[in-house]
């Protein structure tokens, strides 16, 4: 567990849209229900505050004599039919006793005839017969009659229909039927919801609650013929006074100076809710709070960020995953400004929305996350201080700036496993990847040496994706410092990026006293960069595109150091003797597959230097290629064995490997 600074403590969702007063406009709507037998659609998008509107709608003095009757059809778990869900909404204590003892009598049924069933085997139960037999007869004779009665010539539904129908039509007290969700109910059942609102429209007062855009079928004007009267949300609860509400809490937490247009627009834009505007609050509040970014990040790239993170997922995971940035433009503008928006009425109508080249979030980003040479470091330069936290804050970004001055938590960190999958290293490693060039410089010397240290530690440690991070860092800062036109021929600048990338390990020597030999820094370059390119398909053919530190280059490097090596009296018996033979020979030819099948490394030409090697570096030799023995249908065979297929020794070679690693293995 990491150790860092103290967190803030902040209470969940403290920073919020308070209670919106549309008190007016509820005694408003509750007149014009009062006033007739009429049906209404309230019309508001979800999570737009219409449950809580009603509320208020049923606590005023019109609805005293009013009972409202909540039909709540848009559950996953509701299996019943309209009728009964109906029938329960209006008398609640009525449905639940006849449910239950219908339940009841089924259990009896269910237990009397296994208890009479067990009589004749156990003896004991004789003594419950008195109880057992009239209970059972009588639930049986009852939950058969009804089953019988409802299959002939009885229909529960119309009958439960019928009364339910009779009481929201009665005049003892007026009834108001709220159907929510509407919208999002089935187009079978808002058809069925039809026949029933033809039964009792003008006789009662009827509800919808929805988002009229979002209804399933708006065929032959269904809803036209039974809706006497849209009523729209309050001006209060609608997306552009949510906005204005927005700011207030903002500038009252960061100052009167945030800008917050961009947010603000894409509120109204996208017709967002208040309880949208409580979700943004509780993110600015965790990130600027929480994660105390108030003096570290651009206000309103911050702010824009959250609100792509929870309305806009797959724009934010190009910032995120793709380390997307706008091309560079000093001349761009606020979209609204520049007049490439128009039409921003808080409407509900989705035609209202001006189509443009790009949707208005995509003009946004492009705009805001332009470079800025103002304090706090902006997004391009250091976009790791903005991101959501999404390992549910486990770390602030301080708590991990201070775990690389830990030195144990560093070293736990360089040495854990990639596939452990902890939750710890993976936030680290994304801390890591994410640094600004400046914020990574300042504790790059301490991050190498403890790559090399992790490396070191054992013959041919495999390193992890945070040691390869730390090799692949270190080769982009040599390219950025090297050019094509500072060299006559691409091998000197070559050269050059190797031994100006050599001094992370000279570095590590001096700093921990330890000796990192020629070979072992070989197999360093193998396993930690990408030395082979990347193959990519250009105007319908291949092309192999390679880095500064490459496979020639390499080569080229310990050309010299590698034969002398092989030549050394003691060759074959020391640690990374291998890696001398990988380097002459070349390194994984099979990414020369696709451009030159026939491109092999020559091992013929080496044999007598092979077969000098130890069991380790021998096994770890044909590793590196890929060559090892491998079983099928209970027959060893030679993985990669069509480049050894010469003559050795009287026989063929890829015979004699074969047998030799299956030999060295098991002794």
């Amino acid at each position: 567990m990491m150790r860092g600074s103290k967190k803030v403590a902040v209470e969940p969702e403290s920073l919020c849209i308070s209670d919106i007063d549309t008190s007016g406009q509820a005694e408003a709507f509750a007149k014009r229900i009062a006033g007739g037998h009429r049906t209404f659609f309230l019309q508001g998008s979800w999570g737009s505050g219409k449950t809580e509107y009603l509320e208020k709608v049923k606590k005023t003095n019109a609805m005293k004599n009013y009972r409202f009757i909540d039909l709540a059809l848009w559950k996953p778990t509701n299996r019943n039919t309209l009728a009964q869900n109906l029938f329960s909404a209006i008398f609640p204590r009525f449905a639940k006793i006849i449910y239950g003892t219908g339940l009841v009598l089924l259990v009896f049924a269910v237990i009397g005839a296994i208890l009479l069933a067990l009589q004749g085997s156990v003896p004991v139960l004789k003594r419950l017969n008195p109880f057992t037999l009239p209970v059972t007869v009588i639930s049986v004779v009852l939950t058969t009659l009804h089953g019988f009665l409802n299959s002939r010539w009885f229909d529960t539904d119309r009958f439960l229909l019928t009364v339910s129908i009779r009481s929201l039509t009665s005049l003892r007290r007026p009834k108001v039927l709220v159907i929510d969700d509407f919208d999002r109910l089935g187009e079978g059942l808002q058809k069925e919801l039809y026949t029933l609102f033809n039964a009792v429209h003008g006789r009662t007062a009827i509800i919808f609650v929805g988002d009229q855009w979002n209804l399933k079928s708006l065929k032959d004007n269904y809803l036209g013929k039974i809706i006497d009267q849209k009523i729209m949300l309050p001006l209060p609860l609608q997306s552009g006074n949510v906005a204005q509400r927005i700011r207030e809490a903002v500038a009252e937490l960061l100052g009167k100076d945030v800008d917050l247009s961009s947010v603000e627009t894409m509120f109204v834009y996208e017709h967002r809710t208040a309880r949208d505007a409580n979700r943004f609050l509780a993110y600015v509040e965790a990130e600027f709070i929480g994660q105390d970014k108030k003096d570290r990040v651009q206000h309103d790239q911050e702010l824009f960020v959250i609100y792509l993170y929870l309305f806009h997922p797959s724009e934010y995971e190009k910032l995120y995953y793709d380390h997307w940035l706008p091309k560079k433009d000093s001349n761009a503008t606020d979209p609204v400004t520049a007049g490439v928006f128009k039409n921003m009425k808080d409407t509900d109508s989705n035609e209202a929305k001006e189509e443009t080249a790009k949707p208005l979030v995509e003009q946004y980003m492009d705009f805001i996350f332009q470079p800025r040479n103002t304090n706090p470091t902006d997004f391009s330069s250091n976009s790791s201080a903005y991101f959501i936290n999404e390992l549910a804050n486990k770390h602030a970004l301080l708590q991990l700036r201070e775990a690389i001055d830990d030195e144990q938590i560093l070293t736990k960190m360089f040495d854990t496993d990639d596939l452990t999958h902890s939750a710890d290293y993976e936030e680290f490693l994304d801390y890591v990847d994410r640094m600004g060039d400046d914020e990574y410089f300042a504790v790059q010397s301490r991050m190498e040496t403890n790559a090399i240290s992790v490396m070191h530690s054992e013959v041919r440690h495999v390193p992890n994706r945070l040691v390869k991070l730390i090799f692949d860092k270190r080769l982009k800062q040599m390219t950025k410092r090297f050019t094509d036109s500072d060299f006559k021929q691409i091998q000197e600048m070559d050269a050059a990026c190797m031994q100006a990338f050599e001094s992370i390990f000279d570095e590590a020597e001096r700093k921990i006293g330890i000796t990192v030999s020629p070979a072992e820094r070989m197999y360093c370059y193998r396993s930690c960069l990408n030395l082979y390119g990347t193959i990519s398909s250009i105007d319908g053919g291949l092309a192999l595109t390679t880095s500064a530190i490459n496979e020639c280059g390499v080569s080229r490097y310990f050309d010299a150091v590698a034969k002398r090596i092989v030549q050394h009296k003691d060759y074959g018996s020391r640690p990374y003797d291998a890696e001398a033979l990988i380097v002459q020979l070349g390194f994984r030819f099979w990414l020369d597959g696709p451009i030159n099948p026939t491109q092999h490394p020559d091992f013929q030409s080496k044999v007598e230097s092979i077969e000098k090697l130890d069991p380790s570096e021998y096994r770890a030799f044909w590793k590196a290629y890929r060559i090892e023995p491998t079983k099928q249908n209970g027959k060893y065979l030679l993985q990669g064995g069509a480049a050894l297929e010469f003559d050795y020794d009287t026989r063929p070679y890829d015979t004699h490997v074969l047998d030799r690693l299956i030999r060295e293995r098991d002794e």
